[in-house]
């Protein structure tokens, strides 16, 4: 963000627009990504969409004008994240587990994880001592050369491809919990979803998720530097939170195996709003750890209890356009909470009402977890299942 405002002379409202834009898009992405990967399979949809994720940050190095930002990161490679993010690789891992499908999904969650507990300390560094322009062409590169390769070589659909069954199909745990659903096999239309109370308090959860972790991820580094903080300090706070985050996913995947999904997602929510009490107290180094620490462990540990959910409730068959749907409110909070940060901090030139506003949503998204009746698990019959198309 001060990069981009020290170059051009922005305000803050202006440069979290494009981040607003982008979380749009990306939403906007998810149900369409989900579609796409229901029928087409998890592979190509997300090797596409990393292609693109590479061409949109090499031509994000070459704006010179507000509405390019806009249009090259806020719409462009937000399409390529969007298709390339957690709806498509949920979908993927359920394809693939029913034993032990929480945990499954947050070892995934925790590879997004332990990329930013590495990648954006490097990143800063990178903008520091090369310049922003430099740092994402090579971002840009990387996934081009790295990312997209690795994905197709690796990458299998389902594990009728290699002839298997899903990990733990047609068993059950000594309590049931780690069969399969009743609706396991069952698909669930986008209607129909709809007009259960679970659908709307997983998007409520998920709005809330968006709105308060992308504004503290996005308004944290200029809010330490606002107090006296280093730059660089703040960035490897950020990435510190990255590093817990990817901690917190894996308890989470394990405590969603034991007991059960909507208790531990409703513990998670309250512990981010824990995170931004701390912060809108925090006023030194140790302060700015603690947050990256609180707010890390419930980071992306949302992930796997609402992608389990879905599964469970709604059958793992319609969780591409399901998640999707869900994941399209997470980015609208998402939008939402960035620009609002922007804009009331140019208007106050104060954190304190948006982080506020933030803890109190995050309160509200507790409640609402907890109020979601999860379905009885037992032992399912074996399928044999087909590769996609």
């Amino acid at each position: 963000m001060k990069p981009l405002i020290n170059d051009f002379g922005w305000d803050r409202a202006s440069v979290s627009l494009a981040m607003s834009i982008y979380s749009l898009t990306h939403g906007i992405m998810q149900p369409i990504s989900g579609m796409l990967v229901d029928r087409f399979g998890p592979k190509r949809v997300v090797s596409l969409s990393l292609v693109v994720t590479g061409l949109g940050l090499m031509a994000t190095s070459m704006v010179s004008q507000l509405w390019q930002i806009y249009l090259f990161y806020g719409v462009f490679t937000a399409m390529g994240f969007g298709g390339s993010t957690m709806v498509s690789l949920s979908a993927l891992v359920a394809r693939w587990f029913v034993k032990r499908r929480g945990l499954a999904i947050s070892l995934v969650a925790a590879g997004l994880s332990a990329g930013q507990f590495v990648i954006l300390p490097i990143t800063m560094a990178l903008i520091l001592s090369q310049g922003w322009r430099q740092t994402y062409l090579l971002m840009g590169g990387f996934f081009l050369a790295v990312v997209v390769p690795v994905t197709l070589i690796l990458m299998k659909d389902s594990p009728a491809q290699v002839g298997s069954l899903p990990y733990g199909y047609g068993e059950s745990g000594a309590s049931g919990r780690r069969g399969a659903t009743a609706t396991e096999g069952k698909t669930t239309t986008l209607r129909e979803a709809m007009a259960t109370r679970p659908f709307w308090l997983l998007a409520l959860g998920y709005f809330v998720c968006g709105f308060t972790i992308t504004m503290l991820q996005t308004h944290l580094v200029p809010f330490a530097t606002d107090i006296g903080i280093d730059e660089m300090v703040a960035a490897n706070a950020l990435g510190l939170m990255g590093a817990f985050s990817a901690v917190g996913s894996i308890v989470m995947g394990f405590a969603c195996d034991r007991w059960g999904r909507k208790n531990p997602l409703a513990a998670t929510y309250f512990l981010r709003g824990m995170s931004l009490l701390i912060l809108l107290g925090a006023r030194s180094e140790v302060g700015l750890y603690l947050v990256a620490i609180v707010g890390g462990l419930s980071y992306i540990a949302t992930v796997p209890p609402t992608s389990a959910l879905v599964a469970d409730i709604y059958g793992q068959r319609s969780m591409g356009v399901l998640l999707g749907m869900i994941s399209l409110s997470h980015q609208i909070g998402s939008a939402t909470g960035v620009y609002l940060g922007g804009v009331v901090f140019d208007a106050t030139g104060s954190y304190s009402w948006p982080f506020s506003l933030a803890f109190l949503a995050a309160m509200v998204a507790t409640a609402a977890s907890y109020l979601i009746r999860e379905p009885a698990r037992a032992a399912a019959p074996p399928v044999k299942e087909t590769a996609p198309v």
